[in-house]
């Protein structure tokens, strides 16, 4: 046998040895900076190395891309609250034949703050005459506001618009808006209650706890528990507000066995580790 053979036999007998390597696990995280990219994706890739599998993140504008891309096959793990998930499964039932569910992380809830000023008292209140700023397009604000709109007719009465940060909070003060929605873990010092904290002599807290704001998600488990809440931190009495609170949960690409089997073990036995700063 010339040396030529016997090489490329040896070749062919190394390739049909050697482990073959799937294609890298794709996690649509979210904004650069933000926790769904700076802690869960960034644990997620730290245990898929130590597993070896080869990980890489995609960033996103959040919960609804994340969704689309796996939809779509550009990602094969992503993160979204609950209820944009629900949302988005109303709309396009024949979705939840590709999006597994890996589990859930922690609670986010849906806050609305308004103007000591305005006709805003409680959550009766939303109607015509209500103008509320529900964070910018894509933020996962918008979609729990585009949910709660489809499980409570009266909120859909009021005119939104499209600004979150600090300056819709600031607009709230000034009256140019009545009230302003945002989505946060629940109690945590967050730069919204800081500044609610900071201005609680014109600002309050509305509850959002219509019995209406309740719906199932494909598992038979509610969208949204709600939970209360403390503000008002620096008076001389802490007050509680009722927010609806969904989940944060790992999703993937139902059909991809390894991208599953990942992210079921990550939530079933690592939890804690995934959700570490």
């Amino acid at each position: 046998m010339s040396q030529l053979v016997k090489t490329a036999s040896l070749g062919l007998a190394f390739a049909l040895i050697a482990p073959v390597h799937a294609e890298a696990l794709r996690i649509s995280s979210g904004s650069k900076g933000l926790t769904y990219s700076s802690v869960y994706t960034k644990n997620l890739l730290a245990m898929a190395q130590e597993q070896q599998l080869d990980a890489q993140e995609l960033f996103s504008a959040g919960s609804q891309q994340n969704i689309e891309r796996i939809l779509a096959g550009q990602a094969d793990i992503g993160f979204t609250q609950a209820d944009i998930l629900a949302l988005y499964l109303d709309k396009h039932p024949q979705a939840s034949q590709k999006i597994g569910l890996g589990g859930e992380l922690t609670s986010e809830c849906v806050y609305l703050v308004a103007s000591k000023q305005s006709h805003l008292k409680d959550e009766d209140d939303i109607g015509q005459n209500t103008k509320l700023a529900i964070g910018e397009k894509g933020s996962g604000s918008v979609g729990s506001w585009q949910y709660l709109v489809r499980l409570e007719d009266d909120y859909r009465e009021a005119s939104v618009y499209y600004e979150g940060g600090l300056s819709a909070l600031t607009k709230v003060i000034s009256g140019q808006y009545d009230g302003f929605v945002w989505v946060s873990a629940p109690n945590q010092d967050n730069k919204y209650l800081q500044a609610i904290n900071a201005n609680a002599d014109k600002l309050r807290m509305i509850s959002l706890d219509d019995y209406s704001l309740n719906n199932k998600l494909p598992n038979g488990k509610s969208v949204y528990d709600f939970q209360k809440s403390t503000y008002n931190t620096q008076g001389l009495f802490d007050k509680e507000v009722v927010a609806p609170c969904t989940s944060t949960l790992i999703i993937g690409d139902a059909t991809n066995q390894t991208a599953m089997e990942f992210i079921q073990e990550a939530t079933l036995i690592n939890k804690q580790r995934i959700l570490s700063k």
